[in-house]
């Protein structure tokens, strides 16, 4: 039988062991990842996190690598229907591993001068200006923020917007 992709549901916090242990058993998964910031007393905190997180993907033959992976390490279960696993379409997959950048994380949105933004985090959250200058070479933006009849410029790290669209 051919390899198709399927979705793993995993032990809590256990995708990336659950796909170690899979790949230990020569069998392909994947685990999309996005890096998640935080300000934490100022300081900006990044931490690799799974895009979903609970779930790995792993492509294996039903038929002799089913029981492989259905008791693996980390494991809990392979999503389907009721006790048979659904496969998912490898264009599910080929669309989630396109938008993995060159650090094999799944980047965010570029944004241009003159884009709305709001800001995700920090004491303006929620707050939404204009992208006036593009990232500098330590990942700060200036956004220009509209306050009730007065407007002003802020320096902030870049991963604290997104756009608004």
């Amino acid at each position: 039988m051919d390899k198709q992709w399927y979705a793993i549901y995993t032990k809590a916090h256990m995708e990336m062991f659950a796909r170690k242990q899979l790949a230990e058993k020569d069998i392909t998964s994947f685990c999309p990842m996005i890096k998640d910031h935080r300000l934490n007393k100022g300081n900006l905190i990044g931490k690799l996190k799974p895009l979903f997180p609970g779930y790995t993907f792993a492509r294996f033959a039903l038929d002799t690598d089913y029981h492989r992976v259905k008791w693996t390490p980390g494991v809990k279960k392979v999503i389907g229907y009721g006790d048979h696993p659904v496969p998912l379409k490898g264009e599910i997959i080929a669309f989630i591993k396109s938008l993995i950048n060159e650090d094999g994380i799944i980047g965010g949105k570029e944004l241009h001068r003159g884009d709305r933004v709001r800001i995700k985090d920090g004491p303006f959250r929620g707050f939404v200006g204009m992208l006036e200058e593009n990232a500098s070479p330590a990942g700060r933006i200036k956004v220009l923020m509209e306050f009730v009849k007065y407007s002003t410029r802020l320096e902030i790290p870049a991963i604290l917007v997104e756009s608004v669209g």
